[in-house]
């Protein structure tokens, strides 16, 4: 029996949103000391989450691509879904609004699509 390609590509997709959550909470510590430890105004927090979300959703969307080797935007996808869902189900745990995670789904999903084609290539 053949495995399907959504079954073949999962394991990498997974170890690649954990890789995102790796790099997002590296890179939000990176920022957090540098507001702490400079004169850095605390007016660039919101920028600099989007700037960081990408960053990590970019990074998982390469590793996605670069472990399945092909269909690097579909694996994308997968992974920004995961992402959001994973972000969705925090939100209904802490019982907060899906209104601000609705309006980062644009770049959260286009982010691992990039990520994955540049893994492919």
């Amino acid at each position: 029996m053949k495995i399907s390609g959504l079954l073949k590509n999962a394991l990498p997709i997974l170890l690649a949103c954990l890789g995102a959550f790796i790099a997002i909470t590296i890179l939000s510590l990176l920022f957090s000391a540098l507001i702490c430890y400079t004169s850095i105004d605390e007016a660039y927090l919101a920028p600099a989450g989007v700037i960081i979300t990408v960053l990590g959703l970019l990074a998982g969307g390469y590793l996605a691509g670069r472990r399945c080797k092909k269909n690097g935007l579909l694996n994308g996808l997968f992974l920004g879904l995961l992402y959001f869902l994973i972000l969705w189900l925090i939100s209904a745990i802490g019982d907060a609004s899906i209104v601000p995670i609705l309006t980062k789904l644009p770049y959260i999903l286009l982010a691992p699509m990039i990520g994955g084609i540049l893994g492919v290539k």
